[in-house]
């Protein structure tokens, strides 16, 4: 991703005695909502959550959320963002 946002906020330790990977989790909650929500693709929800396409399609079928069917130019629109992210990580 191009630019990112740093979220910061205060839980209870109790939060992160349960759930160790607290921040994990809540980069993927914000992915499926995102993704729930239409504003997404699958490909991109899945990069924010931090997960493979395939695992992330796995977290929103756990969790009851379909996938929707993707338009081509949808399609080409990942392809072109995945290539940009492979790009700044891989330079």
């Amino acid at each position: 991703m191009s630019d990112t946002y740093q979220l910061t906020i205060e839980l209870p330790q109790t939060v992160k005695d349960i759930l160790p990977d607290v921040a994990q989790e809540a980069k993927r909650l914000i992915a499926m909502k995102l993704y729930q929500n239409g504003g997404v693709s699958v490909a991109w929800a899945s990069e924010v959550a931090g997960m493979n396409r395939v695992s992330f399609a796995n977290l929103l079928a756990d969790n009851n959320i379909p996938i929707r069917q993707q338009t081509f130019e949808q399609v080409m629109n990942d392809v072109e963002s995945l290539k940009q992210l492979r790009d700044k990580h891989c330079s």
